[in-house]
């Protein structure tokens, strides 16, 4: 027993650093969720997509188990199902120009029920193949079809046009016992593959078909499917083959089985089918049901590799399975195995431990699936699915009382943001291994490497991201769906030196120095004053923004903090409709914030500088900027719908001319919503900061928005989300330019005295919410 010998490659594995993005936002498309099957052919990549499955999900849940959708789902359920386009697509990547195009949507087609409904709702799987009908190898895709349909194989011989040539449902009497096949693997002239959906009305079991069997035909476009094996291979237990893989001059067939554990059987494929099987595993290599399916094999090195899971991402709840992580099992030739990740067990063969040192999830309890495995250069690459995204989205009534009290939303998003994401992993030999990525490229929303494709031009990964196109956010103000730009599926090339951060100079530059605004063009200038503003231009990135910011769990960017602080306001406004003033806009980076929801012709910018409104109006032209003296507004009364400010560079004024004067502007039902800094005692302002000197104490600003006719007032603390990261991120900002020589020590003191000045006086933050309400009505 041992790993069979091999000339050792030269090639490092590859790291985090060696990928780019090549795709990103479901090739435009956020309904594109999953890259569910990928195929290298004619010089180009494909891969076919599964469309807003969470969505579909949700839906699902909603009808049959609603005590399942947590405190809110990750992204909107639709009414109906059909509310959203299912229609499944097969996209072609040309790396020597780099463009991507969608070769393939599938049709609508007319239901059982007489309705319009997609040929296919998921490609899950390709390959290329030569069959008896075939005069070159072909892309064989077989559809998923939704309850109305019956699965087909589709077929293209130049990449570009794809035709359906089989019958309905691959033979089988009934053509609706499946809805879709899994595996898909060319073996000794022939394609096998396996029914691995559920028929319409058996949603317990999602992933496994009426009938466990492997298939097998020597001409697929005549459709001559016949089966490979005994149904079940024999035992009822068995209810689908999860993956098939050629090893050894054997075809393995990994199953899914809720009562034992997963089996591994093998055949030769000699003869006439139904063909002869040898079972090679059983009880899920002897940890029984937490091993409840073979999710993927992958020869390497002389041996096969098996990684595990349990369905709906590591837990089964209509089976009552898991939660478990991962394991990854390696056979041998012999038939023989190790276990090379996972819990250390006793077992027929004698003690197993994890050969590796590594627990089940290669040490991660959130590793539901090992969803991929993939040789590349002499190394082998494993991708994991990850659930700990869902967790934010779940009931924290439902956990044991210990963890309640550990797992705050803080908490759950620090976890999240550091750990949340899938893993890559790669070994040399099987034994050793080294992690490429634990957070899914940065990207937390990124579930799952799905698939993963060894070329020329290096090694694609396919992510899973269906957190789109809008996704539940837990804001100050509660729980509601914005538009995620790190949503859809993201597709990403790993070369040895390609490199993933490219820099890009900004050719243009608005800075600000203590007294006025300027212009200022690269190259950098050389007075103090002016280096001082390209300092404080380069630690906005760029921006105009030049607030404390709002600062989540693992935020290191002032201009991201910036923008979090201006939609936690926002999220106070539910409906963001008619007129909204932002109130001292300064440079206008709030007010161009605002665009994202109003219409320019629904957005007034006001500014105490005339300097301030040239910027604002020649870097935003669509929208109103108007010159005012702060807090005196001039405006018509009741002439806007929502006031906005945010205590930031530009001064505002006394607070208390200001709420009346925003009060008098406001339409009834209007809302005010601000940012606030309150002393901790009487205090001189520092004059770069504007501040409510003449309202010292929280109750103080609450009881004058009452006095002033506001109702549904909320003031809500967020000193520590606030000034106190603000602190400790500038503070390590500038320790680390000066100490590096970056910046002269004498900037670096002023820049800390523009930005941080004397904000010990300011120790509490507050975002501010109130209704303009008549007598008679409410918000």
């Amino acid at each position: 027993m041992g790993i069979i010998p091999e000339q050792e490659h030269n090639h490092r594995g590859l790291s985090a650093h060696d990928f780019r993005k090549i795709s990103e936002n479901g090739f435009g498309d956020p309904y594109n969720a999953y890259p569910h099957s990928m195929l290298w052919m004619h010089d180009h990549l494909y891969v076919g997509t599964t469309r807003a499955p969470l969505a579909y999900r949700g839906r699902q849940r909603a009808e049959d188990h609603p005590d399942w959708l947590g405190v809110i789902w990750p992204v909107k359920i639709p009414e109906g199902i059909w509310d959203i386009d299912l229609r499944a697509e097969i996209w072609r990547y040309a790396p020597q120009t780099r463009i991507w195009n969608r070769v393939f949507s599938a049709p609508l087609v007319e239901g059982s029920r007489g309705d319009q409904v997609p040929l296919s709702v998921a490609f899950r799987s390709m390959a290329s193949f030569q069959g008896r009908s075939d005069s070159a190898p072909a892309i064989y895709v077989p559809t998923m079809a939704t309850y109305q349909t019956a699965a087909v194989m589709l077929r293209s011989t130049d990449g570009i046009n794809f035709e359906p040539i089989s019958k309905d449902g691959f033979g089988f009497p009934d053509p609706y016992e499946s809805r879709g096949v899994r595996a898909l693997v060319p073996f000794k002239n022939r394609l096998f593959t396996a029914p691995a959906i559920a028929p319409k009305g058996q949603r317990k079991s999602y992933n496994f078909p009426a009938t466990m069997i492997v298939l097998v035909t020597d001409d697929p476009v005549h459709g001559k499917w016949r089966p490979a094996c005994e149904p079940h291979f024999g035992d009822p237990g068995n209810m689908t083959a999860f993956q098939i893989a050629a090893f050894n001059g054997y075809l393995y067939a990994g199953t899914g089985n809720v009562q034992k554990g997963f089996q591994i059987w093998k055949t030769d494929a000699e003869g006439h089918p139904p063909y002869q099987w040898q079972k090679v595993i059983d009880h899920g290599a002897h940890r029984g049901k937490l091993n409840q399916g073979a999710i993927t094999m992958k020869a390497f090195k002389g041996c096969l590799y098996v990684g595990t899971g349990i369905q709906e991402g590591g837990y089964d709840r209509y089976h009552n399975i898991g939660p478990a992580a991962v394991e990854l099992i390696r056979i041998y030739p012999d038939d023989s195995w190790d276990l090379i990740v996972g819990d250390p067990r006793i077992t027929p063969q004698g003690l197993k431990v994890p050969v590796s040192g590594l627990g089940p999830g290669f040490g991660k309890p959130s590793a539901g699936y090992l969803w991929s495995l993939c040789e590349h250069d002499g190394w082998l690459y494993a991708g994991t699915f990850d659930w700990l995204m869902s967790v934010k989205y779940g009931r924290l009534d439902k956990w044991p009382k210990y963890l309640r009290g550990m797992l705050t939303q803080q908490r759950m998003d620090q976890i999240i943001s550091r750990f949340g994401g899938f893993d890559i992993w790669r070994s040399r030999d099987g034994n050793n291994w080294s992690p490429v990525t634990e957070n899914g490229f940065g990207n937390p929303y990124n579930i799952g490497a799905r698939t993963m494709v060894s070329t020329k031009h290096g090694l694609f990964v396919g992510a899973v991201n269906p957190f789109a196109p809008e996704v539940a956010i837990h804001r100050q103000a509660g729980w509601q769906y914005e538009v995620n730009p790190k949503g859809g599926l993201e597709i990403w090339l790993g070369d040895a030196g390609c490199g993933q951060f490219d820099t890009e100079p900004i050719p243009e530059r608005i800075y600000i120095n203590d007294t006025n605004f300027r212009r200022v063009y690269n190259p950098l200038p050389e007075t103090d004053t002016e280096v001082l503003a390209n300092t404080i231009e380069r630690f906005y990135k760029g921006s105009r923004f030049r607030h404390f910011g709002f600062w989540t769990v693992g935020d290191t960017n002032p201009l991201t903090a910036c923008e979090n602080l201006m939609d936690e306001l926002l999220a106070f406004v539910p409906e963001k409709k008619g007129r909204i003033a932002d109130i001292g806009c300064g440079m206008g980076a709030s007010t161009e914030h605002l665009l994202k929801h109003y219409p320019p012709s629904a957005v007034t910018g006001i500014t105490s500088t005339k300097e301030n409104r040239t910027i604002c109006r020649s870097a935003i032209p669509m929208a109103t900027f108007l010159y005012r003296k702060i807090p005196k507004l001039k405006l018509r009364p009741e002439s806007y719908d929502c006031v906005i400010w945010v205590s930031g560079l530009e001064r505002l004024g006394a607070r208390k001319e200001l709420i009346r004067e925003s009060f008098r502007i406001l339409r009834p039902g209007g809302r005010l919503v601000c940012f606030e800094l309150l002393p901790v005692r009487d205090t001189i302002p520092w004059r770069f900061f504007s501040s409510a000197t003449d309202i010292q104490t929280p109750e103080e600003y609450g009881d004058l928005l009452r006095t002033t006719g506001f109702e549904d007032i909320q003031l809500i603390d967020v000193t520590a989300d606030s000034i106190g990261r603000f602190r400790k991120y500038t503070a390590r900002y500038f320790a680390i330019r000066q100490l590096s020589g970056e910046i002269p020590e004498k900037i670096v003191q002023e820049a800390k005295a523009l930005l941080l000045g004397k904000t010990g006086a300011w120790s509490q933050c507050f975002l501010v919410a109130a209704c303009k309400v008549p007598a008679d009505s409410s918000c």
